[in-house]
């Protein structure tokens, strides 16, 4: 089941300046065109390792981590230390996801239609 994340703010960055620094640091990031906000199904839910979808200003993007910031460590190279690694400290500021007040997680089971209402909230 994933784990997901929902962010509160882009650490003062616009949304074209946030999307830029991602591909900066290694990410590919292409606009989904699958997936219906509204139905807002699990076909949101990544199928591969390292990939990653995110919803942004009522848009789904995918993410996948080039092979240069991917990991044969088995800690590193965990999804959740991509993702905290590369995205959430260096671009959003969030050095430490369990006490830092602008993040919080919504488990997998209650699925990506609680997602979308959270980030219209």
């Amino acid at each position: 089941m994933p784990y997901n994340r929902v962010v509160k703010d882009l650490n003062g960055l616009s949304k074209d300046e946030f999307l830029t620094k991602i591909e900066a640091v290694g990410f590919e990031v292409s606009l989904s065109t699958t997936i219906n906000i509204e139905e807002s199904d699990e076909s949101a839910t990544p199928e591969n390792k390292a990939e990653f979808s995110m919803l942004l200003y009522n848009e789904w993007y995918t993410l996948k981590a080039k092979e240069r910031i991917q990991s044969s460590d088995p800690v590193k190279g965990l999804d959740v230390s991509i993702l905290q690694d590369n995205l959430l400290g260096p671009i959003l500021g969030i050095e430490d996801p369990r006490t830092d007040h602008r993040i919080d997680f919504v488990g997998g089971i209650r699925g990506n239609k609680e997602l979308v209402k959270r980030c219209s909230e």
